[in-house]
């Protein structure tokens, strides 16, 4: 290695290259600071907006899942429905058959007393 004296123009050129050097190295590590940091809230940003959207799809099933109950329940209720007005609805049929038919028979006694 070469030793250059203090006093030579040499020496505070080489003395400048390492100042000039040494803040190129913290300026370098000042930015691979800010670029972690900015690295890291870009992942905290994604990492938030991710969860932010699994609870706003568990939402949404959570609410799919409730409509479809609800929709079957309203089907069993309208099939109930149904089913009991068709048995009301014979009913009421076979009760007017059988007044029909007593009313023919009262008729035909009517008919058969007058004869």
């Amino acid at each position: 290695m070469i030793t250059i004296p203090p006093n030579e123009p040499a020496s505070s050129e080489l003395a400048l290259a390492h100042t000039e050097i040494r803040d190129l190295q913290r300026t370098v590590q000042a930015l691979r600071t800010e670029l972690e940091l900015k690295g890291a809230d870009k992942e905290a940003a994604i990492q938030s907006a991710v969860a932010t959207s699994s609870n706003e799809i568990a939402q949404l099933k959570a609410t799919a899942s409730a409509l479809r109950e609800q929709l079957e329940l309203s089907r069993v209720e309208m099939t109930n429905s149904i089913q009991s007005e068709r048995q009301f609805a014979s009913g009421e049929i076979d009760q007017l058959r059988a007044t029909i038919q007593e009313m023919r028979d009262r008729m035909e006694a009517l008919t058969k007393q007058g004869s």
